[in-house]
């Protein structure tokens, strides 16, 4: 049997002024925390806990729309980020890419509440694992683009109000993880 383990907290003062002092360095780091609760979530699927994947992805899914919230409200908005700032893909390009993510993460939602009242037999588990890594991958070429792109053409460019207010953003605490 898998153990489980919660990701352990950050230490909230020193989170918050990381986030402060380089809000894309937050934002990077925010991404690998996704991945780990993910992980976990699949972890809980190949036990067969389906209370607790459920629970695991839903707390995934609460973080990672918090994060494409500020992403959105902050580096991807016209009006607070010149267009010229945005050097290799525009912007409409991430929030479709954000729009595509939300969509199927409801598909595995529902595809995870069809397994847990099924049962899930192997080759359903194995189906749903196989339906997950289309989301998996979807979000690693997502977030490696914002990561080698957006969030170096903004790292010089972002207005000093905009950054300050992207920073106080990403230091509220996040929910807590299930």
């Amino acid at each position: 049997m898998t153990t489980i383990k919660a990701p352990l907290p950050p230490d909230g003062y020193a989170a918050s002024m990381d986030a402060v002092l380089d809000p894309f360095a937050a934002l990077t780091e925010e991404h690998a925390e996704l991945t780990r609760l993910f992980a976990h979530h699949q972890e809980a699927l190949l036990d067969r806990d389906w209370a607790m994947a459920a629970r695991l992805l839903g707390g995934y899914r609460e973080r990672l729309y918090r994060h494409m919230e500020i992403e959105e409200r902050f580096v991807l908005d016209p009006a607070q980020v010149p267009a010229a700032a945005h050097q290799r893909w525009t912007t409409e390009l991430y929030r479709a890419e954000h729009r595509r993510v939300r969509l199927y993460l409801e598909k595995v939602d529902e595809w995870l509440t069809r397994a847990r009242h099924h049962g899930a037999p192997a080759g359903m588990l194995i189906g749903l694992l196989d339906r997950e890594r289309t989301l998996k991958h979807l979000l690693e070429h997502h977030h490696h683009r914002e990561e080698v792109a957006l969030f170096a053409d903004l790292r010089g460019s972002l207005p000093a109000r905009v950054r300050a207010a992207l920073g106080r953003a990403l230091a509220e605490p996040a929910p807590a993880a299930p």
